[in-house]
């Protein structure tokens, strides 16, 4: 039996470890339930909703994959007039085929139609000449050959079915900030955010500076703000009660032996304290803590070492920073100056950039002549620490802070220790 749930822990410990869904979802409700309201009113009107697009941003270790996941889990048990609600998933819009099996995807859920049977139409029709309305003439002569043409717009493969466009999805484009200028990808998200003919709601997902990346490639209009969700910290009980489900799931999966309800709670409120309530930090802990269960003979919540998990916890969340750090390749010193600037005083954008551009101008130390040429001006420094959810601006009143309080505190130690 003992061997059964070490066995058991290890593969919760590798089907939930870093970059993977979470052992048990929380918090995020205000956005979950707005998307899914949204999509309940999909029919509401004589002709279908568009432009009520949403777009959430937030740094690396937000939960934007997990809350897209975990929505299209619930709108898989919705429905509209008696439809159920479909959900189409782009994991990259910048992977290669990523249009095709957007397009395939969608029409397939629009119709009702499978899409083995949508490509044996497509191939058959459009074998000699295709004439796509946004596209023009394209021409492909096939022969033989067995794979299936490209489709050129939605429109086009929507006219392979005789069922007609009106099953109610929801698409997710995750990444949303590697769409690029002029793409078939940023030609669909336009069409999806401005149509009224199909019951379609775009949500995008993406890291902090997606909303504006959207924006500057005139894909989403300004409206769209009233559907925009940063992602920042979690409530203390969103991360208390996160971490109790999480331990709930542990049990139930692995055969771990429980605890009383007031000990789990102890345990849940220890683990969403250390957490900083960030949800990769969250896992992180939950990580440490199957690790250090599976070190037992018999696996139980009742008589482990908490604090042993907690301190492997702690070095994984380390660990997190220091790729954080290495991946933006800006130096200790000018990242915990930014910091210290501001803690100072509170920093508009435009302000922090100015205070950005100075600080990398009076860094002599190597690697400084190469730092100065890659950030030319403290905009694109500025943009870069940002998108990496470095500092954020997404706050009531828009100035500039450290989106996660611990990371400004490890930058600080691993700045006095460079001095």
């Amino acid at each position: 039996m003992s061997k059964t749930v070490h066995e058991k822990l290890k593969k919760l410990i590798a089907d939930h470890g870093e970059r993977k869904p979470p052992i048990a979802f929380g918090g995020r409700e205000n956005i979950i339930g707005s998307i899914c309201e949204i999509s309940q009113y999909l029919f509401d009107t004589e002709r279908f909703l568009g432009g009520d697009t949403f777009i959430v941003g937030g740094p690396p270790g937000s939960g934007k994959t997990s809350l897209v996941h975990e929505v299209i889990k619930r709108l898989e048990k919705r429905t509209t007039e008696g439809k159920p609600v479909q959900s189409v998933f782009c994991a990259s819009p910048s992977a290669v085929g990523a249009y095709q099996q957007l397009l395939w995807n969608l029409a397939s859920a629009l119709t009702g139609t499978s899409k083995d049977k949508l490509r044996s139409e497509h191939k058959s029709l459009f074998s000699v000449e295709v004439k796509a309305e946004a596209l023009g003439v394209v021409k492909k002569e096939y022969g033989r050959e067995v794979k299936v043409p490209d489709a050129n717009s939605l429109d086009q493969l929507i006219s392979l079915s005789k069922r007609l466009a009106n099953r109610p999805v929801v698409v997710s484009i995750d990444e949303a900030q590697n769409v690029e200028k002029g793409s078939d990808v940023a030609r669909l998200i336009d069409m999806l955010h401005t149509q009224t003919e199909l019951p379609i709601l775009l949500v995008c997902t993406g890291l902090a500076n997606t909303k504006d990346r959207l924006h500057e490639l005139k894909l989403i209009s300004r409206s769209t703000l009233r559907h925009y969700f940063p992602l920042g910290l979690l409530e203390p009980e969103e991360s208390a009660e996160t971490v109790r489900n999480a331990l709930d799931v542990i049990c139930e999966k692995t055969g771990v032996q429980g605890t009383s309800d007031q000990e789990r709670d102890l345990i849940a409120d220890r683990i969403a304290a250390e957490s900083d309530n960030w949800p990769r930090h969250l896992t992180c802990y939950l990580i440490a803590l199957c690790e250090e269960l599976a070190k037992q003979d018999q696996p139980s919540l009742v008589d482990f070492r908490l604090t042993d998990a907690i301190r492997a916890g702690n070095k994984y969340r380390q660990a997190y920073y220091q790729e954080r750090l290495n991946t933006s390749k800006i130096p200790i010193p000018i990242l915990a100056d930014l910091y210290r600037a501001i803690r100072a005083e509170c920093l508009s954008q435009l302000a922090c950039e100015d205070t950005l551009e100075e600080i990398i101008a009076r860094y002599q130390d190597k690697g400084a002549t190469s730092l100065k040429r890659r950030f030319s001006t403290g905009e694109k420094a500025f943009e870069w620490v940002r998108r990496l959810g470095l500092v954020t601006t997404d706050g009531p009143d828009e100035t500039c802070r450290v989106p996660i309080p611990s990371m400004e505190a490890f930058v600080e130690e691993k700045s006095r220790a460079l001095s």
